[in-house]
């Protein structure tokens, strides 16, 4: 297995080398021909470090997908990227619903989706940090790109983030008339409708751009026992932003935003096992829980109970941008709410074993401050920030378990009902030092203080007894998170770094805890990352390669642990009981061999192990990280081809593949994915012009079925669901532009 992996490895190292060949030789005679198409590589700019420059001067490791990747990559949401980015993932959680991410960058993220517990990837919509992880599977609509940066990135982002961060940046207002309209319709009823329009109301002062989003589509499972559906599509988004310039300097953006989701549970087949729990339940139920409920499909059960994935999330912000000229001046000012709601009868069968429904009511408000500019001759580039951000929470889950048994006395259904109030503090500075021309220094420290209060409350939804008596508790917790990095541009083709940064992910409550006493806080979780990259542009900009090596030393990791209580009982918890060290790497190419013909790269290799496990924990040195693939590799091919010197038509394949993943943290078999590769097409025929464009596509080519997501509750519950992703699915869309 091992020849293999460096087989594979060595393999793409080939690649890039063959590559870097061929385009040398065909370089003179595509720079002779008339092209029709630019033969190098457009620069990307992004916003990584609270200021444009070109990707390829970033000293930390980002991925940029541009609006007209995710278009030509027929991605409709967040959960796309995570299958074509190196080093990332984006699952569902089984029992959170389908607007539900679990976000992972390099074996860092968040497995349980209590409100107790924070993201370890923090989410930002133009630059305003999303609180929980209900909502965000979010909408693509009129984005100019999304960042994705890897690796702690606390000394420039407002909230603390260990894993990485996701950056969406919305596509603002300018001063030009225009619109668009996009049509899509395809497999299991779909029809899709997006459109935007820009109106300079004041020609240089005002503009608005709205913006507006409809999905439908019917699920693609569905329960055998009356026929509901599952896994739809119904949600509808928009966005008014408003763009005010009363000073040649001075820039004032407001915007709100809304999404409104309305679907059935995504589907899910199930196996069964004989439990105790089953086996009393049997003696009652008429027809007894077995296997008859078990089906061949993958998208097929019995299921009779709950069944939608709703959401309602909005947000207003104002964003103040002032270049007074010797300093830039940054005020973001941003209130969320998000009300989400996911119910599933996990047992798959009209027996009532369990059905559980997910209630999270959250809201947020948010304000940051940045100054940044130049000194000591343009020398030192440097940025300061202060932030504030509150939350309220509250969620329930109200499971209805093995109800055949009330007609015997016995109720075992609950409500966990946890409320939590959050606020943190934050101060921040970051700079780099031009020591020569070359060479240069970054160097960037935060402060960072956070208060929690928490409220865990629970009873029977049946009897109304209490469970648990109301029980409070807070905590606090401070952290300096230091950043530094040398930089070498050796030419103005090619940079090389290397960084060292801390992360710190706050603490939080045991807030699924079934005992008052097992109510309690556990600390912060803290990695050390050091990491070493070069960024290249090669052969007259025609080759791409970019390439980073990474270390994490990841200390007081956040796990579920079993303890005893006062008495001896059992009680679950959640707390620091491990360590790891993780490395790996992260390539990327994107090449231009002739005019019209662009190839893309990536490939990640991850190496997380365990290095300490404490006793009682869901993990032991041997554990696998969850939802952490060794290898990712990524391949697509982009001809743009001119029709009748009118039309051009554009074909495209994107190929990703990821290696085995453990979809739990326990890495139970049933939650075990073998590696799979991905292959979605699509063909577009466009004016020269770029006025109108009609496209045909194909996502899951191959019709490759695998997991996003597993329970195993075999020895308790007596069942474990699998979660598998969409089937193939066929479409067209037609674009216009006004």
């Amino acid at each position: 297995m091992g020849l293999m992996k460096l087989g594979f490895f060595l393999g793409n190292t080939a690649c890039v080398a063959l590559a870097t060949a061929a385009l040398a030789t065909t370089q003179k005679a595509a720079a002779e021909e008339e092209s029709y198409k630019s033969a190098t590589l457009e620069e990307i700019v992004v916003t990584s470090r609270k200021r444009e420059e070109s990707l390829q001067q970033v000293p930390i490791s980002v991925t940029a997908i541009t609006a007209t990747d995710m278009e030509a990559r027929s991605f409709s949401s967040l959960k796309d990227i995570g299958q074509y980015t190196p080093g990332l993932s984006i699952d569902n959680q089984g029992q959170a619903g389908k607007s539900a991410s679990l976000i992972y960058i390099r074996g860092i993220g968040q497995t349980d989706v209590t409100i107790t517990n924070d993201p370890g990837v923090g989410v930002y919509i133009d630059g305003v940090y999303l609180g929980r992880m209900q909502g965000l599977d979010l909408e693509m609509m009129d984005l100019e790109r999304i960042e994705v940066l890897r690796g702690p990135q606390g000394t420039l982002f407002g909230k603390n983030t260990i894993g990485g961060a996701i950056n969406v940046v919305s596509a603002k207002p300018n001063f030009d008339w225009g619109a668009k309209l996009k049509v899509v319709t395809g497999q299991y009823d779909r029809i899709d409708g997006l459109a935007n329009l820009n109106v300079p109301v004041v020609q240089d002062k005002l503009a608005i751009k709205l913006s507006g989003s409809t999905r439908n589509q019917d699920g693609y499972g569905h329960s055998l026992f009356d026929g509901q559906k599952m896994g739809n599509t119904n949600s509808l988004s928009g966005r008014g932003t408003a763009l005010f310039m009363p000073a040649e300097h001075l820039e004032v953006l407001v915007s709100v935003d809304g999404t409104r989701v309305r679907e059935q549970a995504s589907p899910f087949k199930m196996t069964t096992a004989q439990s105790p729990l089953v086996q009393l339940v049997n003696l009652v139920a008429s027809p007894p829980y077995d296997d008859r409920w078990h089906t061949d499909g993958y998208y097929t059960n019995y299921s009779t109970g709950a069944n939608r994935n709703d959401s309602d999330h909005w947000g207003t912000s104002l964003s103040i941008d002032w270049d007074t000229g010797p300093v830039n001046i940054k005020s973001i000012t941003s209130y969320r709410e998000n009300e989400s709601t996911y119910g599933t009868d996990f047992d798959g069968s009209p027996i009532d074993l369990v059905e559980q429904t997910i209630f999270v009511d959250q809201d947020q408000f948010s304000q940051e401050f940045q100054v940044g500019g130049s000194s000591f001759n343009d020398r030192l580039a440097w940025v300061a920030g202060l932030y504030y951000f509150t939350e309220s929470a509250h969620q329930t889950y109200t499971d209805y378990i093995a109800v055949p048994l009330q007609a015997l006395g016995v109720d075992l259904s609950f409500i966990y009902d946890l409320t939590i109030k959050n606020k943190s503090y934050a101060a921040y500075g970051q700079g780099t030092y031009s020591l020569t021309d070359e060479l240069s220094i970054t160097a960037g420290l935060r402060y960072t203080y956070e208060k929690k209060n928490g409220e865990v409350f629970h009873y029977s939804p049946i009897s109304g007894a209490t469970l648990l008596p109301l029980t409070t508790n807070s905590d606090d917790w401070t952290a300096f998170s230091p950043r530094v990095s040398l930089e070498y541009q050796w030419n103005p083709d090619l940079m090389t770094y290397v960084s060292a940064a801390q992360g710190f992910k706050s603490g939080g409550f045991n807030g699924l805890t079934s005992t008052s006493e097992a109510f309690t806080s556990y600390d912060p979780e803290k990695v050390w990352t050091y990491e070493a990259g070069f960024r290249s542009d090669l052969l007259s900009k025609r080759l791409r390669f970019n390439a980073t090596a990474y270390l994490s030393k990841y200390n007081d990791i956040q796990f579920t642990v079993i303890k005893g209580d006062s008495e001896g009982r059992p009680s679950v918890e959640v707390g620091n009981a491990g360590k790891a060290e993780i490395k790996g790497i992260e390539l990327e190419l994107v090449a231009v061999p002739v005019a019209g013909l662009t190839i893309n790269g990536g490939l990640g290799y991850i190496d997380a192990k365990y290095t300490e496990a404490d006793p009682g924990a869901q993990v032991t040195v041997n554990s696998k990280f969850v939802r952490t693939p060794k290898w990712t590799a990524t391949l697509s091919g982009e001809y743009v081809m001119p029709v009748l010197d009118r039309f051009e038509l554009i074909t495209r394949l994107d190929y990703a593949y990821k290696s085995k993943i453990y979809h739990d943290v326990a890495n139970s078999p049933v939650g075990i994915q073998k590696g799979y590769g991905l292959l979605n097409g699509r063909m577009t025929l466009a004016s020269q012009d770029q006025v109108w464009a009609v496209s045909a596509f194909v996502t899951n080519l191959t019709n490759k079925k695998y997991l996003l997501s597993a329970l195993d509750f075999m020895d308790s519950l007596g069942l474990a669901t699998y979660e598998y992703a969409a089937p193939r699915r066929w479409g067209a869309s037609f674009e216009y532009n006004f």
